[in-house]
């Protein structure tokens, strides 16, 4: 996620990233074995901020 910089900072940034940390540890503990189902993925046309279009993703074996 973007939370801009300077005077643009997004006030709500350490509240987001804490968020996600806690989100994220909770997916990896509870879904340890995922791989990325594309060969390879569509990215965003920004030039601030590289992500992909989408993250298609297979759970499990």
């Amino acid at each position: 996620m973007g939370f801009g910089g300077g005077v643009h900072l997004c006030l709500g940034n350490m509240f987001a990233r804490m968020i996600t940390t806690i989100a994220m540890g909770e997916f990896f503990t509870k879904i340890p074995e995922y791989y990325i189902s594309v060969e390879e993925l569509d990215w965003n046309p920004s030039t601030t901020f590289r992500s992909p279009v989408k993250l298609p993703l297979t759970i499990g074996k």
